[in-house]
Formats: C-alpha cells, structure tokens, sequence
C-alpha cells in the first residue's frame, strides 16, 4: 500500500510557492535530466511563474497558492523510477484534469516517491471556486493511488 499525503506546511506566500517548485524539480532529488519531471498546463522550468501567472489573471493570487501532496512506494514492491513516473502520470490525470500540476519523481532518495504541486485555481473560464483537498478527498485520492499501483504491481 503507498503512502499518499497531503503536505501540512500551507503554500501561501510567493516565497513559500517558488521553493516548493524549486523542491519538486530539484536535479539532487530528480537526477540530472527532466526525465523525471512534467508538468500539465505549465512547462516544468517556469512553473513558478505559470501558476502565478494563472493566479494573477483569476485575482486569486493571494492567501493559499497550491496544495502540496506526494505518492510514496512500498520499498517492496518492485517498481522503479519509469513506472511511478506513469504512475503520477496517471494520479494528475484523474484527480486534476483542469488544474494545473507540477510534478517530480524522487527517484535519488531513499524511496521512490512522486511530489505534487497543484495549483487552486482552475484552468477553466468561469469556473471560479479554488481546488479544497480535506479528509474525505483525500481518502479517495488515497484509494485511487492503490488501486493504480496495484495495475503495476499485480496486487
């Protein structure tokens, strides 16, 4: 079973948003290469200034700026960096389809886990509700996140 977890220290500053994006794609924790980092509705090299740019054309750049949450493997299951890659792949896909999302693979530590920066606001016109993750989204994502590992692990 992985560990999924939303990340308690809140995003709310500009501060605060570029060094989450700065953690995420960081080449001691990713490796040297892009190979391990996407992003969707922002490029993975100027995500800070994507999802603040977002923000300001909303004028919701203010208060929390992204939730911070990660996927962590089971040191036993067998997988590797390319598979939680997909893995995150998929997770982003199903939760977050109109937001956009930061992702990095930390395939340099010692477990393998996926770190996830999403932005509040969407990336829709007229939607103008910021994205909540409480007790009950996250049990859901929870559930979701084994029940995609478990396409990769045979159980």
């Amino acid at each position: 079973m992985a560990i999924t977890k939303l990340v308690s220290n809140p995003c709310n500053s500009d501060k605060d948003l570029q060094n989450l994006c700065n953690y995420i794609v960081n080449p001691e924790k990713v490796g040297n290469s892009d190979r391990y980092v996407f992003g969707r509705g922002i490029r993975s090299d100027t995500a800070y200034e994507d999802i603040t740019e977002m923000q300001e054309l909303f004028g919701k750049a203010s208060g929390r700026r992204a939730y911070h949450f990660m996927v962590s493997l089971p040191d036993n299951c067998g997988l590797g960096g390319e598979d939680m890659l997909e893995i995150s792949r998929r997770i982003s896909d199903l939760f977050y389809p109109n937001y956009q999302i930061l992702c990095g693979v930390h395939v340099r530590q010692e477990h393998l886990h996926a770190h996830f920066a999403v932005n509040l606001v969407p990336m829709e016109a007229g939607n103008n509700r910021k994205l909540e993750m409480n007790y009950s989204f996250m049990t859901k994502l929870s559930r979701q996140v084994d029940k995609i590992i478990s396409d990769y692990t045979n159980g």
